[in-house]
């Protein structure tokens, strides 16, 4: 009997001392149960959370240098601990172990220790309350191809956006599985008056975008603005580097009216100093008809004597009277010469 007992016991030993089988090195996937990091492909660790679980490369807790090395989490500060969210799509468990990185567009949900954003954009919340989100406002940026809701504004994605102004820089095709990504902008100058921001809004005619405080709204071209020409101005003229200057609404014909007045000054004054002459005439009094006396039997004539020279105005009155004056000489001597 004690003889049976130590050969059922030998034979239970020799069975306990077989080793398990181990794998070939690196053959074994991420997520797969093994006996040995040297098993686990992408240099990942074998390792379980503790003594009564299944040893599995790159389990979660396990050491890690990269994502790759990970089966269920993301690798952070140096442990398999990190959240993976459900848009990442990885195809790293193959043996192979090769992954394929997906950029999440302008504005997604995203993961600041893991997932990367398109154009290089900032996963940010603005606390830790919220959702961080690719682009996101107050995200650190470099230009306006990183901000979602905003522009680029001194390194920060808090930028006034105009309602103007189009841009194209977020194409579905941000989303693809590629290390490019393409963006354009177009610049739409604002008009004189309209309503702009300082900081990204540009106005036409290179004119400044203006409020004389900051409780006012700003805009292209307005009062006390800084300027170099009219074309600059909205509601005034550029008057020293300022648009300040009066606009006068009737320039035009208050020019008119001037010109007009000063010609008819001058033709005035001309017309003044035209009229008078110095001429030569015959008074009424020096005009003397004699007719032939019945006992002379002979006619006499005085002849006319001329006065000194006068002066005489052309003007209406004036030539009434020396027209009668003339018909009466011209009368005197048509009688005497029929006599």
């Amino acid at each position: 009997m004690q003889s049976s007992i130590l050969i059922l016991a030998g034979g239970w030993t020799s069975v306990l001392a077989v080793p398990a089988p181990q794998a070939a090195p690196g053959t074994l996937g991420l997520g797969a149960q093994c006996t040995s990091t040297s098993e686990c492909a992408n240099g990942a660790n074998c390792y379980s959370t503790n003594s009564g679980l299944i040893t599995r490369c790159g389990n979660f807790q396990a050491s890690c240098s990269s994502d790759a090395q990970c089966a269920y989490n993301t690798c952070k500060d140096g442990f398999c601990n990190g959240f993976i969210p459900s848009t990442t799509t990885t195809s790293s468990a193959q043996a192979t172990g090769t992954s394929t990185t997906v950029y999440l567009p302008l504005g997604a949900d995203c993961n600041p220790d893991s997932t990367p954003c398109a154009n290089g954009a900032n996963c940010y919340a603005t606390n830790s309350m919220l959702q961080p989100r690719c682009g996101n406002f107050q995200a650190s940026c470099s230009n306006d191809s990183q901000c979602a809701f905003n522009t680029c504004n001194q390194g920060l994605c808090n930028g006034f956006i105009a309602s103007t102004t189009s841009t194209t820089s977020m194409q579905s095709t941000s989303t693809t599985s590629s290390t490019q990504s393409t963006s354009t902008s177009t610049t739409v100058y604002l008009p004189l008056g309209a309503d702009c921001s300082q900081d990204s809004t540009t106005c036409a005619n290179g004119a400044q975008c203006y409020a004389t405080n900051s409780m006012l709204q700003p805009r292209c071209g307005n009062f006390q603005s800084a300027c170099i020409s009219d074309a600059q101005c909205a509601f005034n003229i550029c008057n020293q580097g300022f648009c300040n200057g009066f606009l006068a609404s009737n320039n035009s014909s208050v020019t008119g009216t001037a010109s007009t007045t000063s010609s008819s000054g001058i033709y005035s004054a001309v017309q003044s100093t035209a009229v008078v002459i110095t001429a030569p005439v015959v008074t009424e009094s020096t005009v003397v008809v004699v007719t032939p006396s019945a006992t002379a039997g002979a006619s006499s004539t005085s002849s006319p004597t001329s006065s000194a020279p006068v002066q005489v105005n052309t003007n209406a009155a004036s030539g009434s009277k020396s027209g009668q004056l003339g018909l009466m000489v011209a009368g005197a001597v048509a009688i005497v010469a029929f006599a």
